[in-house]
């Protein structure tokens, strides 16, 4: 069985904020998936594991681009 790698987004909106489907389609646009159960959203590194640099990098982008939107956001990459 091939193990994947993925980093999964958990979403707290506010309702002074931007609406949820204008952050989704930030999130789309950054490469991650809506996802059903706890996590929001996911973004699929596939079976190479993704190396720290290139997390950061992601993140650095999510956040850059959710900035001024007034939402909430946990994430975890397993």
């Amino acid at each position: 069985m091939t193990r994947t790698y993925t980093t999964f987004v958990e979403m707290t909106f506010n309702s002074e904020g931007s609406g949820p489907m204008e952050v989704i389609g930030i999130l789309e646009e950054l490469g991650f998936n809506t996802s059903r159960g706890q996590h929001d959203f996911k973004y699929d590194w596939g079976s190479k594991e993704p190396e720290l640099e290139e997390i950061k990098k992601l993140l650095k982008r999510l956040h850059g681009r959710l900035k001024g939107h007034r939402v909430l956001y946990q994430i975890t990459t397993i």
